[in-house]
């Protein structure tokens, strides 16, 4: 999964950062970057219009690709509807929990810009494993003594939408009191594209942005599990 989710949000991102246009006079690169994270990160979409010169529905319209963005293996793991609509609430919740500070612009003699960001990454799975293990291990025990008394086995649906409640409820508990890596500063590199006026991040910039914010260690073990 923490391949496809960074593949997913690059691909959307790296699209969605070229629609910004840069036509404010001297051009705002810090708050150019700080727009973009605060959209997709809060779903705070004013200074993104300010920016992109676009209206609060298309805004909102671009925060929304995001989370679908970030919901795409969620919907691929065979979920029910209702369960599935849980973590596309959870996805929100978790990228608010991020926690980033952009710092000041440094322009370059190209007429490009250099912005840091300093990163204090959420761990997302933090102890996610050992609680789903204990959850699944008591889970079984259950099954098996309802089979010993004649109760008929869960299917793999059932299993499955039982396996991925338990990680939705580990996920949670994480947020209820989450805990942050090391800080680091990043820099993205904002530049004029070939169409005037118009500035971007380059892909593997945004990709860094973007995947510092989350520290996935430990997801493929907790999505082997459920």
């Amino acid at each position: 999964m923490k391949k496809y989710w960074k593949k997913a949000v690059v691909l959307f991102l790296g699209a969605a950062l070229i629609l910004l246009s840069g036509c404010q006079k001297p051009f705002d690169a810090s708050g150019y970057t700080k727009a973009v994270l605060d959209l997709v990160t809060r779903g705070e979409t004013k200074d993104y219009e300010d920016i992109s010169e676009s209206s609060e529905e298309e805004a909102k319209k671009e925060y929304e690709a995001a989370i679908d963005a970030y919901m795409q293996e969620f919907d691929s793991l065979g979920f029910s509807d209702e369960l599935t609509e849980k973590y596309r609430t959870y996805i929100p919740n978790l990228m608010k929990k991020t926690k980033y500070t952009v710092q000041e612009a440094k322009e370059q003699e190209d007429g490009s810009f250099e912005v840091g960001v300093e990163v204090e990454p959420i761990i997302m799975f933090g102890g996610v494993e050992e609680q789903l293990q204990q959850k699944l291990q008591d889970y079984l025990t259950q099954v098996q003594n309802d089979i010993l008394n004649n109760q008929p086995a869960p299917s793999d649906e059932e299993m499955t939408e039982a396996a991925g409640e338990m990680l939705y409820e580990c996920l949670n508990t994480v947020l209820e009191n989450p805990q942050y890596g090391e800080k680091s500063t990043i820099t993205v590199h904002v530049q004029e594209s070939d169409t005037d006026n118009v500035w971007e991040i380059p892909s593997e910039d945004v990709e860094t942005m973007i995947t510092s914010l989350i520290d996935m260690t430990g997801a493929e073990e907790a999505f082997s599990l459920s």
